[in-house]
Parts: C-alpha cells; sequence; structure tokens
C-alpha cells in the first residue's frame, strides 16, 4: 500500500499528468491528451478500485456506455462471458460486490480497448469471486495488453511480467 501501484496506472492512462517526462502511446503523448481524447477513449479500457456503475442504469446501459456502438446481442454475449445472463435490466444496488466488478469489466471490455488497466480489481471480493474475476479479464485480453495493480500475487499463474513497487520504486522484476 502507498508504493505508487495505483498512480502508475493513472498516469499510464492519462487521468494524471506526470511531474516531468512523457507517456506515449502509438506515438502520441498520453500525458498531453485532454479529458475527451479519442484515443484514451478508443485504445485504453479501465477497471477502478470501485466500480463506479452509474446507479440509475441497467446493467446493460452501463455496459453500453463505455461504447456508444455495442450492439445489444453484444452485451447479451459479454454477459454470458461475465455470468451475469439474465441481469440486463438489474440495477446495481441490486448486484453483490462480485457481480458489480464483473460488470465494470464488461464496461472495460466492451470496446475490445488495446490496453485494459486494472487498479486492484479483485481487492474487495472474496477469494473465489476473485479468482473468476482475474480469469475474466485475462480471457479476454489475449489479443490485448492487461496491466494489474495487485496485491494478491496468487492471482497470478508465473508466466507474467511481474514489476514490485517500493515506496514508488521498482525494486523486483520477474518475468
Amino acid at each position: 500500500s502507498g508504493s505508487g501501484k495505483s498512480s502508475l496506472l493513472y498516469l499510464l492512462v492519462g487521468l494524471r499528468r506526470p511531474s516531468q517526462g512523457t507517456i506515449v502511446f502509438a506515438g502520441v503523448d498520453v500525458s498531453a491528451l485532454g479529458d475527451s481524447s479519442k484515443l484514451r477513449y478508443d485504445s485504453f479500457g479501465f477497471v477502478f478500485q470501485q466500480h463506479f456503475l452509474i446507479p440509475y442504469m441497467t446493467v446493460q446501459e452501463n455496459i453500453a456506455i463505455s461504447h456508444g456502438r455495442i450492439q445489444p446481442e453484444d452485451i447479451t454475449v459479454m454477459l454470458n462471458h461475465l455470468k451475469l445472463q439474465g441481469y440486463e435490466k438489474k440495477r446495481p444496488y441490486q448486484l453483490s460486490g462480485g457481480e458489480r466488478q464483473r460488470v465494470a469489466i464488461g464496461r472495460a471490455l466492451a470496446k475490445a480497448p488495446a490496453i485494459v488497466f486494472a487498479d486492484e480489481p479483485t481487492a474487495s471480493l472474496d477469494k473465489a469471486t476473485a479468482k473468476t474475476v482475474f480469469d475474466l479479464l485475462r480471457s479476454h485480453t489475449q489479443d490485448s495488453i492487461l496491466v494489474v495493480a495487485t496485491h494478491d500475487m496468487a492471482l497470478l499463474r508465473g508466466d507474467e511480467r511481474v514489476l514490485s513497487f517500493e515506496n514508488g520504486r521498482i525494486v523486483e522484476r520477474s518475468h
């Protein structure tokens, strides 16, 4: 805690500006992008520690909001993958914490981004649900990049590139 994992993710996605230097993706300085950047919108998916679902919207609407052109049948397929079939019309207050987090993941994945950033996506979940959520993230990002900040090293398979942080510095790298 407090080592800079979340701050690094926020910098990489352009939600925070670096105090010095630049962050470049696809030849574009991410740190100079405005809040309504098309590159960020089209290329990045973000799963926050808190789900940040819109409470008055249904599950279907919360997923669709990340991608204005997604079709209802595509959302149905996404909900099946997320093990949330039949939840289309439910609102966030009708869902468990794990179900809310899976909807947040669906929202991040709906546009098939090049990179998915996940900030402690399993922090408030029991072990079984955490594994399900992490497996969903992993399986839906096979053709893209998944960057995860987590304390739970037990979720990793061993084939990931791992950077360990301490006091805002990388202290260990493993492959």
